[in-house]
């Protein structure tokens, strides 16, 4: 989702590198020596195993996304989270009406199989382009050996085809 605004900032800008900001935990920002492109643009990971439970009151801002994220609170929990950060009790609101639809939850889920379907078939469609990519080279070896009058045994060592299709290969040639 993020990689083409990132590629295109790539393409537009020679930039030096990412730098980690110092006293800000895991941020990071793009230079271009020897100062920073832009000082509202930040890039921060969230390591949401990592989160480790606190009393909510003592979460910072960041901590609460954390705990909204990691599925560690219980109910109470939570609904104090909601009640300290109103972001996140806009986040469960969503949810929950989300969760109320159903229509809405089986169009999601059958986005994310359509999503799945297409990278399992994607991935069928590269090795099947590999495999016939294989095939095509082996039928061109096998039809230079038979112009220099190979025997289709001497062919049959050195490519992976039947003996049927390298005699098939054979007679197209006369």
């Amino acid at each position: 989702m993020w990689s083409k605004p990132f590629d295109l900032l790539l393409k537009l800008l020679p930039f030096h590198g990412i730098i980690h900001l110092e006293n800000q935990g895991s941020a990071f920002a793009i230079t271009y020596p020897p100062d920073l492109i832009n000082e509202d643009m930040e890039l921060h990971f969230l390591e949401v195993p990592k989160f480790q439970k606190k009393p909510v009151s003592e979460m910072t801002s960041v901590e609460r996304w954390l705990a909204y994220f990691s599925n560690k609170l219980d109910a109470k929990e939570m609904e104090e989270l909601a009640m300290n950060e109103a972001a996140i009790q806009t986040a469960l609101d969503a949810a929950a009406i989300f969760m109320q639809n159903r229509q809405e939850r089986l169009d999601y889920l059958n986005r994310e199989m359509a999503i799945m379907d297409y990278e399992s078939d994607k991935d069928a469609w590269i090795e099947e382009g590999k495999a016939e990519g294989e095939k095509t080279a082996d039928r061109r070896t096998a039809m230079r050996m038979l112009a220099k009058n190979k025997s289709i045994d001497e062919i049959l060592e050195l490519v992976d085809l039947t003996r049927d299709e390298v005699e098939q290969l054979c007679q197209n040639k006369k």
